[in-house]
């Protein structure tokens, strides 16, 4: 049976009954380890979606400054405006995993027909039979063959998730609606807007240009898992949080011994002195070096390499 990272570093400390070393202590430092090499290796990145709400400065994030690289601003969301019976507005939009809902606010983004008049969408089946897609009262995805009262929009529309993904909306022959990337549309947004924040010290972060008070967030800054935007956003704006991931279930096992070797070098000065801390980090970085290089892309700096990943 494999040992965990937390066994390894504990014999490697002569500590395997862990009377001398807490094990919370050592599971931080394993962490903490493994941040830092997510870092340096530029591998398990993550991202999360981020609402930043007009007037709001300060929002809390699930990773430190330390795992945090990237703020991205963007507009992702494409949805389209439709009233149900009542003439109330909906919003259609579609998630990043393809499933197609309503929503009574609107959400991030680009809206299409923002006029409140339209009351269906046209879609055409297999058998080239139209259905009419409109929200019910209580805002639930209806598909219906008889022609309802009102605006109909015959035009094939392509919607977008927050990370900005194209869907187009197709109904089966049996009035169920999906939506998939492949397919073309007439009525469609723009691209989404992408601006890679910039990064700034807590103390940089209180040295910006007083005249830079207003309009889309520009800076950002991590105190512990405290984040702060500069300036404070003068409207609601969707953006992308990239970390490097300390999510023991998506590391890959080839980085289990330059962790605990890094976590061990750290540890070492407190009993064994400076001497074999530096040769144990040494021994970590060579192995870092050799397991980055098996993953590591040779452009780093392109923008389309860093939305690669999906989750």
């Amino acid at each position: 049976m494999a040992l965990t990272q937390l066994q390894q570093l504990q014999r490697l400390l002569g500590d395997i009954r862990g009377l001398v070393w807490d094990s919370t202590q050592l599971t931080t430092r394993l962490t903490r380890a493994q941040a830092e090499l997510g870092e340096v290796g530029q591998v398990y990145e993550e991202r999360l979606l981020l609402t930043l709400t007009s007037g709001t400065r300060t929002y809390t994030t699930p990773s430190d400054h330390l795992q945090t690289f990237a703020i991205v601003r963007n507009t992702g969301h494409v949805a389209m405006r439709l009233q149900d019976s009542a003439a109330v507005p909906w919003w259609l939009k579609v998630s990043s995993a393809g499933a197609v809902s309503f929503q009574s606010t609107a959400p991030v983004g680009h809206i299409l027909l923002k006029s409140p008049l339209t009351r269906a969408l046209r879609l055409l089946d297999s058998t080239s039979v139209a259905w009419y897609l409109n929200p019910s009262t209580l805002g639930a995805v209806n598909t219906t063959t008889t022609l309802p009262s009102g605006t109909i929009e015959t035009r094939s529309a392509q919607l977008r998730d927050g990370w900005g993904t194209p869907w187009y909306l197709s109904v089966s022959t049996g009035g169920v609606v999906s939506a998939a990337t492949t397919g073309s549309a007439i009525l469609k947004a723009d691209d989404a807007v992408v601006t890679p924040l910039i990064r700034l010290e807590p103390e940089g972060l209180a040295q910006v240009d007083p005249r830079r008070v207003t309009g889309p967030p520009r800076y950002w800054t991590l105190e512990g898992t405290t984040l702060l935007i500069e300036p404070t956003p003068d409207q609601d704006y969707e953006a992308e949080h990239w970390f490097y991931s300390v999510d023991s279930t998506v590391v890959d096992a080839s980085w289990n011994t330059p962790t605990v070797l890094r976590a061990l070098a750290q540890l070492l000065p407190m009993g064994q002195g400076l001497a074999a801390a530096q040769q144990v980090q040494s021994m970590a970085d060579l192995e870092a070096a050799h397991v980055a290089k098996l993953g590591q892309s040779d452009e780093r700096d392109a923008l389309e390499s860093l939305r690669q990943p999906s989750s």
